[in-house]
């Protein structure tokens, strides 16, 4: 009977994609802590709407990635998610409009 056992590559991906998933969770997450608290904030608002934005566009583009990548490596790439929502808070639209 053949192994069951993922190629060492396969597996390797599996797990960066796992690791991917547990990061959009994770931003999601603290969305979801701060949303109460913050909720009435416009600027709050925006930021929430433009993390949402960019956690869809995440996950569709490691779902087509993963799709086409039958055996290939998935590259991982580190984010801040306090350094990224400081950013969205930094640069929004109505922030600028003051």
């Amino acid at each position: 009977m053949p192994s069951r056992r993922r190629p060492p590559l396969r597996a390797a991906a599996d797990s960066v994609l796992l690791h991917d998933i547990r990061n959009m969770g994770q931003r999601l997450q603290l969305l979801l802590s701060n949303l109460d608290q913050r909720y009435g904030d416009p600027e709050f608002k925006e930021s929430v709407a433009e993390l949402l934005r960019s956690t869809v566009e995440r996950l569709d583009t490691m779902a087509t990635q993963w799709a086409g990548r039958r055996g290939g490596v998935l590259i991982k790439v580190p984010l801040d998610v306090n350094e990224l929502l400081d950013e969205l808070l930094r640069t929004s639209p109505a922030r600028r409009a003051r």
